[in-house]
């Protein structure tokens, strides 16, 4: 009981402060873009808007080429770094389908409630950021259980808390990334932005179609906020390590 309480706890703040982490790293990404708009149109008009859209979109090629470069380095001369990269991206990508329901975003978890009946269907918790934020507390509940199992020296039967904290340390972020991402297109396209009618959500009623729609394009970027978070947390930490490894060879 002690342990699963610690858990539970540990599980509550992990989940709470990454997402409030990630609205306030939204919040000033917004800002500082929006403050570089300003400037690049009081200095030389939509000339200077089209300008910085360029600059932003050659620094993420730019970006994008470099981790495509650092891949094929690690692949030629450091194979297990290499296949760490690869097995994460899986997870992420995995992750990904499985809660959006596979390449066409239909079906996966947030439609799971139509086995309660055509009438559950798009309520607001399996059509919310609600579903999500529970699956996660409840990923890093299990993941801080086998934490706090193999520290006690507990390895569980088959070895099954070690394989969880293993997994935990390298993977944990990437399933939970996946998740909020396939959260994020599913709900984009029951939004339906390009489309004047989508089913609404059942239990709320007094709204129009625009609001329906709206509320759910809103847990939409909610949610693809908290994935730009997970990856940007990921490519800081990398930086991090990259640094400590150059200051320790040093």
């Amino acid at each position: 009981m002690e342990i699963v309480l610690k858990s539970a706890r540990s599980s509550i703040v992990e989940t709470a402060v990454s997402k409030e982490q990630a609205l306030l790293s939204s919040a000033r990404s917004l800002s500082h873009g929006v403050l570089m708009t300003v400037k690049a149109f009081r200095k030389d008009g939509m000339k200077g808007i089209g300008k910085l859209v360029i600059d932003n979109a050659r620094a993420v090629v730019d970006n994008s080429r470099e981790s495509i470069s650092d891949l094929l380095k690690d692949l030629r001369s450091d194979r297990q770094t290499f296949l760490k990269k690869v097995s994460k991206t899986l997870v992420f990508s995995i992750s990904a389908l499985l809660y959006a329901g596979g390449f066409d975003f239909e079906g996966g978890i947030p439609d799971s409630d139509l086995k309660l009946g055509i009438g559950y269907h798009r309520n607001i918790v399996s059509h919310t950021i609600i579903a999500p934020l529970f699956i996660e507390f409840s990923i890093r509940f299990i993941l801080n259980i086998a934490k706090e199992m193999v520290e006690k020296g507990h390895e569980g039967h088959g070895g099954i808390w070690k394989i969880l904290y293993d997994f935990r340390k390298e993977y944990s972020e990437s399933l939970v990334g996946g998740l909020w991402l396939g959260a994020m297109l599913h709900l984009l396209k029951d939004s339906a932005p390009l489309v004047g009618k989508t089913k609404p959500l059942v239990g709320i009623h007094g709204l129009s179609m625009e609001a329906h729609k709206r509320i759910l394009g809103l847990n939409s970027m909610l949610s693809g906020m908290f994935v730009w978070y997970t990856i940007k947390n990921g490519i800081r930490k990398k930086n991090e390590n990259q640094t400590e490894n150059v200051e320790g060879k040093v």
